[in-house]
């Protein structure tokens, strides 16, 4: 019966495969007889992924774009489990962090980018450009960890507390390490998880955004590129490696969400 019902799973996946397969040959179909064309076949848009794949000018966008990636989550899990916890062991820190966390997460990602590239464009601080996408990623990364760890440490088991309390006090740290930071990355992993994706979002987004002569190489730059120089048929292309490294960086919330689920 598991086995059947799993089969019936994955011929439904095939089948909406199947569907958005069609329905973007068609589209492609009607905007070719409209002499556009921005939007490629299926095949012909999988034929180009792997010739961009094959050159090294993809590569370094890519290792760019990683980069910016990794130093922008990085910083944001470190401050978010870090003020998190703190949030969760003193209830006044966390009524402080309300007002910031609630601007993170209502503003306009891409308002921020245009702010910040208007503030730094020129010849003294252009370098920084390359490195908008890192605070992208902090503001929208940032909030979900450390609301992930506030709420991880707030429902910690009383019988826990209580130990702890008897045994140097749950805000020593001892504790912290030991105990609320493991119990926290268990509860917070999910949430954690969906974050790294959303990130690789912005991430690219912000890339595309803020592409000028200034930043270096990155997926965002290629598509900005490739819209500003006429070669319209190479954005749906880097497109798909855009998703491509968006799936690679989901696997992690794919692997926890399925084990949560058993």
């Amino acid at each position: 019966m598991k086995k059947t019902r799993l089969s019936l799973t994955y011929l439904w996946i095939a089948l909406g495969v199947v569907f958005l397969l069609g329905v973007w040959a068609i589209v492609a179909l009607i905007l070719k007889s409209q002499g556009n064309m921005v939007i490629l076949y299926p095949h012909e848009s999988f034929v180009r992924v792997f010739e961009l794949l094959g050159t090294g000018k993809t590569w370094s966008a890519i290792g760019w774009t990683m980069l910016r990636f990794l130093i922008g989550f990085v910083i944001s899990f470190v401050l978010g489990s870090l003020l998190g916890s703190l949030a969760g062991l003193h209830h006044w820190f966390k009524h402080f962090m309300k007002p910031t966390l609630g601007v993170m997460k209502t503003i306009p990602t891409a308002a921020v980018v245009i702010l910040i590239v208007a503030t730094i464009y020129g010849p003294k601080h252009a370098h920084l450009i390359t490195y908008v996408p890192c605070l992208l990623i902090f503001i929208v990364a940032f909030p979900l960890i450390f609301e992930a760890f506030r709420t991880a440490l707030e429902n910690e088991s009383p019988s826990v507390l209580a130990s702890l309390d008897l045994d140097g006090g749950r805000r020593s740290w001892m504790a912290l390490t030991k105990v609320l930071w493991p119990d926290a990355l268990a509860y917070a992993q999910l949430s954690i998880a969906q974050s790294l994706g959303l990130s690789m979002k912005v991430c690219i987004m912000s890339e595309v955004l803020s592409a000028t002569s200034a930043s270096k190489p990155s997926v965002g730059g290629l598509i900005s590129n490739a819209n500003s120089s006429g070669a319209v048929e190479d954005i749906l292309p880097l497109a798909l490696i855009a998703l491509l490294l968006m799936f690679i960086i989901d696997i992690p919330f794919f692997i926890i969400r399925s084990r949560k689920t058993k």
